[in-house]
């Protein structure tokens, strides 16, 4: 099999995401995040193993970034990041939503993270999407969502 062939795309190699067994762990537990208190728990699972991905991660943002076309292919990609989160939320509408919003919110916080002062820092990154995260359950629960 061909490079190419593998990832499909140029645009594939950048905004392909390699999960950690870390990461699937933290990825297995997301409905936890609905529970008031359990999002640091689950983000500090997923960034257990950190300092093995934070500096390709941060090259790879730090690309996307500076090009509206992998910008564009990352957005593309985000239907079977939804796919994976609602499988683990559950069946029905108001997961696969939850799902969509989630993986937009922390989307849009990853690629805000190298306007961080402590960029390529993963401490940074987890403060980021810690913050993106309480925001995103207080408003659900303000709302009774």
């Amino acid at each position: 099999m061909t490079f190419y062939r593998h990832f499909g795309s140029k645009e594939a190699v950048v905004t392909s995401v390699a999960t950690t067994d870390q990461m699937n762990h933290a990825i297995g537990a997301l409905d936890r995040i609905r529970i008031p208190g359990e999002i640091p728990d689950v983000l500090d699972d997923f960034f257990a193993d950190a300092a093995s991905w934070e500096a390709e991660l941060a090259e790879r943002v730090a690309l996307v970034r500076a090009n509206q076309t992998l910008v564009n292919a990352l957005w593309q990609r985000s239907t079977s990041w939804t796919d994976a989160i609602s499988e683990v939320l559950g069946p029905g509408l108001d997961s696969r939503i939850y799902a969509r919003v989630l993986v937009g919110a922390i989307t849009e916080t990853v690629l805000a993270w190298p306007d961080s002062p402590e960029f390529p820092s993963s401490f940074a990154l987890r403060e980021l999407i810690e913050k993106t995260l309480s925001s995103f359950v207080n408003y659900h629960q303000h709302r009774g969502i």
